[in-house]
């Protein structure tokens, strides 16, 4: 199982998470955006086992994560 880790939950970011799911050996497992409604509905789409974090950098030392998805705008 490869653990991702979402930066950015906006559209892009819920967007990755639809893709991930469709894979079989992918779990979502932390969320990081400042935007707390944009956290809460991205954790709601990736399941109840999310993390989910205001700093990236707080996702980042939490060690959840085998990679990274960055979906923060530009």
């Amino acid at each position: 199982m490869l653990r991702y880790g979402i930066i950015g939950s906006g559209n892009m970011g819920q967007e990755h998470i639809r893709y991930l799911k469709m894979l079989p050996d992918a779990q979502v497992t932390a969320i990081a955006d400042p935007d707390r409604e944009m956290r809460q509905a991205a954790a709601s789409l990736a399941g109840p086992r999310t993390q989910v974090f205001e700093d990236y950098h707080d996702l980042l030392a939490a060690g959840l994560v085998d990679a990274l998805v960055i979906a923060s705008p530009n």
